[in-house]
């Protein structure tokens, strides 16, 4: 599974992963960010090989 990237609720992109095992730590430029609405771009490679990829 690929998290790619988090976009804030204006889609400004907020957190990239440099690699897989990074998890985002809720703060974006050195400051937390307000609890608010966040949108994530995921793609899942199943056991069957078949490839989903959602928006949320």
């Amino acid at each position: 599974m690929n998290l790619r990237v988090e976009y804030d609720r204006w889609r400004e992109k907020v957190f990239e992963p440099a690699d897989q095992k990074t998890g985002w730590d809720g703060t974006y430029n050195g400051k937390l960010l307000n609890t608010a609405v966040f949108v994530y771009d995921l793609e899942a490679t199943l056991m069957s090989c078949n490839i989903n990829s959602r928006t949320n």
